[in-house]
């Protein structure tokens, strides 16, 4: 997530194990202390077409999860905004899907339609609660690893990529 644009946080490469039980390869996002979002986003060229975007989320201090997304230059009926409760495991509200994985991780997905092929803006929230707006805290927020977006309707196994698009063997639901 080091690639992203940071909204009212902070990112820190590489700090704390991640889901493929690799050390220190997850990175953390933490809060400023700014009345105000606490954020992090990162737009994706994809063209017109139905996506879903996943990644593997763990609490820092209690805070929730709340993932974004939007369609870049209209269009198409856009994206959504699903709030994950990782106290409880639970979509607290709107259309996605939340799956523990242990050790405090979860995978969450959401989806977006494009019209075109102007791409997709994903936001990665920190949440007091389900407060979207709220007096940060430089000790909370949440660890983050393993973003993807690909072709709706359903997320696939992780494909480990960094900066060009991945092909492999498909996966058997």
């Amino acid at each position: 997530v080091a690639a992203w644009v940071v909204i009212n946080t902070t990112i820190t490469a590489d700090q704390t194990t991640a889901p493929d039980g690799v050390a220190t390869s997850a990175d953390s996002v933490l809060e400023t202390v700014a009345n105000d979002t606490h954020a992090i986003r990162k737009d994706y060229t994809v063209g017109a077409g139905s996506y879903i975007f996943s990644c593997f989320v763990k609490s820092i201090g209690g805070r929730n999860f709340q993932l974004v997304t939007q369609e870049l230059g209209g269009g198409g009926s856009g994206g959504g905004t699903v709030r994950f409760n990782l106290s409880t495991g639970t979509v607290a509200s709107g259309t996605g899907t939340i799956r523990e994985i242990g050790d405090g991780w979860y995978r969450v997905s959401g989806t977006a339609v494009t019209a075109g092929a102007s791409g997709i803006r994903v936001i990665a929230y920190s949440l007091d609660g389900a407060a979207p707006t709220f007096t940060g805290d430089v000790t909370k927020g949440f660890y983050m690893w393993g973003m993807q977006v690909e072709a709706a309707p359903i997320a696939t196994s992780y494909i480990p990529t960094t900066t060009a698009q991945v092909t492999r063997n498909k996966d058997d639901i």
